[in-house]
């Protein structure tokens, strides 16, 4: 997506720094090669460049703003049977709900095949909180974060500002927020004080971020169940194409040649087709 660079332009830079990297491991440090494109020919080209490194312990995807890229990223790797030879596979920056739900079936498909291989991602979307950002849990048929807003004191203009800080002063320590986790009720509440939250120093930011990331860990740990369920029952939690499309992940893992994984991806491209914008992987990181 850069400007300076096209495609083309950053595999044959990346080129040189893979080869290094790949000619003078130690074995001290785990390393992954990496693939990158916008569809599926820049994948696939990508792929094929960097496939001689073979000593990595996995792969990591980039550009996986949407869920067309997340897929068809699996699809290329599949199709080459990189799973058959990864310990690890990283998704960079994937962490809509969307994106969990197919990165948590392609676990949970692997896993059913028998495979040892740890899926992961990451993401920096629960440092919100630096703008006051509580997160609760997930609409599962809009597939959004939903969170609501802590007001950020020295930054905004809060109306009834001295009401807000009696109804905080005059609260226990119990209902200074909303706590309705284990987490909140016995980790939570206790890393900060009325003031931290008042003056939203850097003490109440550090253990709102800390929560957050907790948050997403419980939603991760209930995606990974729900994708288990047959398709029938998924089109009633997720919405129907995102359960269509997890069933696809199933089928291609489940396949034993590349041919068979080109007519799955080509029998669902129809689909597929629907998350080739950004609207995707790529916005409904926060609710805001």
């Amino acid at each position: 997506r850069s400007k300076l660079f096209s495609t083309t332009d950053a595999r044959e830079i990346s080129y040189d720094n893979f080869k290094y990297f790949h000619e003078n491991q130690s074995g001290k440090t785990k390393f992954l090669n990496v693939l990158q494109g916008k569809d599926s020919i820049s994948y696939s080209s990508w792929y094929n460049m960097v496939k001689e490194f073979t000593d990595f312990e996995g792969w990591c995807i980039g550009n996986v703003s949407t869920i067309s890229n997340i897929i068809t990223s699996i699809y290329v790797l599949l199709k080459n049977k990189e799973h058959l030879r990864s310990k690890v596979i990283h998704f960079l920056g994937a962490s809509s709900p969307d994106s969990f739900v197919i990165m948590s079936h392609f676990q949970n498909a692997l896993n059913n095949v028998g495979l040892d291989v740890q899926i992961f991602s990451d993401s920096s979307s629960p440092n919100s909180a630096r703008f006051g950002y509580y997160y609760t849990d997930i609409d599962y048929k809009t597939l959004a974060w939903r969170n609501f807003h802590i007001p950020y004191i020295r930054e905004e203009n809060i109306e009834n500002l001295d009401k807000y800080k009696s109804e905080i002063y005059k609260s226990d320590s119990n209902s200074i927020l909303p706590l309705y986790t284990d987490f909140d009720k016995e980790i939570f509440i206790n890393l900060f004080n009325h003031q931290d939250l008042l003056d939203y120093n850097s003490r109440f930011c550090s253990a709102l971020i800390l929560r957050n990331i907790h948050v997403y860990k419980a939603q991760v740990e209930i995606i990974n169940e729900f994708v288990k369920a047959p398709e029938y029952y998924r089109k009633h939690i997720f919405p129907e194409s995102i359960a269509k499309l997890g069933s696809m992940i199933n089928e291609m893992v489940e396949s034993t040649s590349s041919q068979m994984i080109d007519s799955i991806y080509n029998k669902y491209s129809p689909i597929l087709n629907k998350y080739k914008s950004s609207t995707t992987a790529g916005t409904n990181q926060q609710l805001f």
